[in-house]
């Protein structure tokens, strides 16, 4: 130990048994451990929580995909869909491949297997864009889609 005054030190073990007792007490009180280690709850809690919520969005995504319904929206990769158009509609498929990456895909009709669609005129780079247009709905324009369905 040391004076915090005049900086003279003193082995811990030449102290009397009840003085060291008594700092012991007086500096290890369990609010002052409790405070210094309650980070080491928290925040394994607090991850623990962000990956279970993650966990449960994924599943409430791939519940919507499977089951697809009239005026559903969608963010799509433009440059993924485009592939797939291409035997169907070349003309289609090149401009897509010349769009920015992401937009939004409208369901307009939805039989056993087959689910129609038409997409968004509008394109973005992230696909927070095309998210943002739909919790803005500037996806309820008449003209934010093109008139070909998919």
């Amino acid at each position: 130990m040391q004076c915090t005054s005049c900086k003279h030190g003193i082995e811990t073990h030449v102290l009397p048994e009840k003085i060291k007792n008594e700092l012991a007490n007086a500096i290890f009180t369990f609010k002052k451990i409790f405070t210094s280690f309650i980070g080491l709850i928290i925040i394994p809690i607090v991850i623990a929580f962000i990956m279970y919520s993650a966990g449960k969005q994924e599943d409430l995504e791939l519940d919507h995909l499977k089951s697809p319904k009239v005026n559903d929206f969608y963010v799509i990769n433009f440059h993924k869909l485009s592939p797939e158009i291409k035997k169907n509609d070349p003309e289609l498929a090149e401009s897509l491949a010349l769009a920015l990456q992401y937009g939004t895909a409208k369901v307009v009709t939805v039989k056993k297997n087959q689910v129609q669609i038409i997409i968004s005129s509008v394109s973005y780079s992230k696909s927070s864009g095309a998210r943002k247009d739909i919790n803005s709905n500037k996806v309820n324009n008449s003209s934010y889609f093109s008139p070909l369905l998919l």
